[in-house]
């Protein structure tokens, strides 16, 4: 029997040699990743299942479900071991909190927000590493963010964004994003949706928790994008914790982007 402790989010990410022959399942939550080597081949396939907290890492195998589809990656000679590590999507998220926001001018609010995440397939050797496939652990609908005119493809996210860490469902994989918006506007800010930018975030582990890089919003003035911060340290509510993935794009220390779409001010006065 699998013990408890084998049964860590940190065994999920640790590098394992697989043998010849034989399936191996690995399960984080919703998604499970079958893996089987062959020679030079690596035999990968992916099923989901309505199941967000189990955690089981490379449970040995002699069959599988009929209806996989596989895919066949063929590399070269000498690599046995394989990784797997959370990695984001790739493109923005749209998120849309459970109820509107208005912050007033001057004010500062933070949220916590789960983000769905993928799992990054990699060979390894040594220090060397090569990367096969990213699998989503969640099949995430598509939406668009902006205008008629312009504007970008994005997955859209249903969730409540909550004020305090321990509303929250941790899942393993799901990363806790902590997002703050300043307005620094004369008038207040009315929050729709809020779009969320992967490319820039870092993934850390804290105990049994994945933390993102903590973002900051600073909304200036009326109709112009909202500046962006992307901190390179965790957040201060993930203690000892360690990096596990790096951002795929670095930001800088800031930039401009469009980030929310708001409530219009007739919905909005009527909350006054």
């Amino acid at each position: 029997m699998t013990s408890q402790k084998e049964n860590s989010i940190h065994n999920l990410w640790k590098a394992k040699r697989l043998d010849e022959d034989i399936f191996y399942r690995w399960q984080a939550g919703p998604l499970i990743i079958w893996l089987k080597k062959l020679d030079e081949d690596w035999l990968i396939a992916e099923e989901r299942v309505e199941d967000y907290l189990t955690i089981s890492p490379y449970e040995e195998y002699k069959e599988t479900p009929d209806n996989l589809d596989w895919k066949r990656f063929v590399f070269k000679k000498g690599f046995k071991e394989i990784i797997l590590t959370p990695c984001m999507a790739d493109r923005p998220f749209v998120v849309t909190p459970n109820v509107p926001w208005i912050i007033l001018e001057g004010i500062q609010a933070k949220c916590f927000i789960n983000i769905p995440l993928w799992v990054k397939i990699s060979l390894v050797r040594g220090k060397e590493k090569h990367e096969l496939i990213r699998i989503p652990s969640k099949i995430l609908s598509n939406t668009w963010f902006g205008d008629t005119f312009q504007g970008e493809l994005c997955y859209a996210i249903s969730t409540m964004a909550v004020q305090h860490f321990n509303e929250l469902v941790i899942e393993p994989l799901r990363a806790v994003c902590l997002f703050k918006i300043e307005n620094k506007k004369k008038s207040m800010l009315p929050v729709k949706k809020i779009c969320v930018r992967p490319n820039f975030f870092n993934i850390y582990q804290a105990d049994e928790v994945l933390w993102t890089s903590e973002v900051k919003v600073i909304s200036m003035e009326e109709d112009k994008p909202s500046q962006l911060e992307y901190s390179k340290k965790a957040p201060s509510n993930a203690c000892n914790s360690i990096l596990i993935h790096e951002a795929d794009e670095n930001p800088g220390k800031s930039f401009f982007g469009d980030t929310f779409v708001k409530l219009s001010m007739n919905i909005v006065k009527r909350y006054f």
